[in-house]
């Protein structure tokens, strides 16, 4: 009803405007059961809260992201599904920016380089450590090849091994 007129449809309490689709459909928040739900490209179905919501990647405004249980706000522009929620195998996760396969609690984390501040990287030991101000992978996980590896101050490459690990000498430290 509102083809061609996004404004339009963004202001009617009843529509939603799907920025990945350019169309405007029916709010999600408007629709009473899930099969109904999932079969908008742009919904999901939260079993946690019996509601139809709008699915992260749909979501333009951070404090509307935040305000969803399974979102994520990133990098200040973006809002992601929360990865342990959105991979459930380390291939697809570790293909995802967002995100990193953790082995110690075999799931999908969020990515070290998107952990804000100290205190919420040493929540990620197995994975990330902390480079000054910023959290990173961890050796191991941030490099595959000695030359790449050998460039970092922190690591040193294991030929034996053929990984990347923290120097001792920064572990010591630590």
């Amino acid at each position: 009803r509102y083809a061609g007129k996004p404004a339009a449809c963004l202001n009617d309490t009843a529509c939603f405007f799907s920025y990945s689709t350019a169309r405007c459909g029916e709010a999600c928040d408007t629709i009473a059961d899930p099969t109904s739900c999932d079969k908008k490209k742009y919904c999901h179905w939260d079993s946690s809260n019996g509601h139809c919501e709008v699915t992260c990647s749909e979501v333009r405004d951070g404090d509307k992201c935040k305000s969803i249980g399974e979102c994520e706000w990133l990098d200040g522009m973006i809002c992601h599904k929360k990865c342990p929620l959105k991979y459930h195998d380390s291939t697809q996760c570790n293909k995802d920016g967002m995100c990193l396969w953790d082995p110690t609690k075999n799931q999908c984390t969020k990515a070290c380089e998107k952990i804000d501040g100290e205190e919420k990287c040493a929540l990620q030991p197995a994975t990330c450590r902390t480079d000054g101000k910023d959290c990173v992978k961890k050796c191991y996980f941030a490099y595959d090849t000695a030359t790449k590896c050998n460039a970092d101050s922190a690591c040193m490459w294991d030929a034996k091994r053929e990984a990347c690990y923290t120097k001792c000498d920064v572990l010591s430290t630590a």
